[in-house]
């Protein structure tokens, strides 16, 4: 009995020393626990930094591209109208232009020749004779004069859209100055020609020049086609 007693002391030193041992090693754990989850968290805080600044990034970077793309497509429509708009005024004038040439110059030179008729067919004397020629010449080249006024606008409107066309409607922009200036060239001889040829009667002639004014009408006429379906593919491609 009384070595039990003395043998406790020790037992209390071993389940103290057991019991410290297992207090220190909690301690341990507890400490090596909380510096992983301090160190995890800090990952995770590292990690969602570095989410959020790619994230940053690349919002950044699609609003540059949406606004490049904004820019583009405000250029481009800025682009459509300008050339829309200078098109749909050249083909106003051009058409006013013709109109001018085929209806109202018809119905002018005629009222010219019937004059000169008049005069002519009614003068008493060769003077007189004469004047209704001058007069007549002198109305010609009026006509004649207003008509290459008109043309000249024309091609100054021309002239604006070749700041902005491609070069293929460039080229058939010249082929179709090129087309009015032969058949101004030609009208005009005919008009120089116009009272001789009243004077003599000579149809033949003046219908041989009527065919080359009527041929050059009718290749301004497919340039003038050609010209608008160009026109039309540019307006749609930019």
């Amino acid at each position: 009995m009384l070595e039990l007693f003395e043998e406790l002391p020790d037992l209390y030193k071993t389940l103290l020393s057991s019991g410290g041992g297992l207090f220190v090693g909690w301690i341990a754990t507890y400490v090596n626990e909380k510096a992983k989850q301090k160190a995890l968290k800090n990952e995770n805080k590292n990690l969602v930094e570095e989410t959020e600044n790619i994230k940053s990034h690349y919002t950044e970077k699609l609003e540059e591209i949406k606004k490049d793309h904004q820019l583009e497509i405000a250029k481009r429509k800025y682009q459509y109208e300008s050339k829309k708009d200078i098109y749909i005024t050249f083909f106003k004038l051009l058409d006013t232009f013709n109109s001018e040439q085929s209806f109202s110059s018809q119905e002018r030179i005629k009222e010219i020749i019937e004059e000169f008729n008049r005069n002519f067919t009614n003068a008493k004397t060769t003077k007189a004779q004469q004047n209704a020629s001058i007069v007549f010449t002198k109305k010609l080249q009026a006509m004649s004069l207003d008509s290459n006024k008109d043309l000249i606008k024309l091609k100054q409107e021309t002239n604006s859209i070749r700041l902005l066309a491609s070069d293929e409607v460039i080229a058939k922009l010249d082929c179709l100055d090129e087309g009015y200036d032969l058949a101004m060239k030609e009208s005009d001889h005919l008009l120089i020609s116009m009272p001789k040829l009243i004077m003599k009667n000579d149809e033949e002639e003046m219908a041989e020049y009527k065919k080359k004014i009527q041929i050059h009408g009718q290749l301004i006429e497919s340039i003038k086609k050609e010209l608008i379906e160009l026109m039309r593919k540019e307006l749609t491609e930019i």
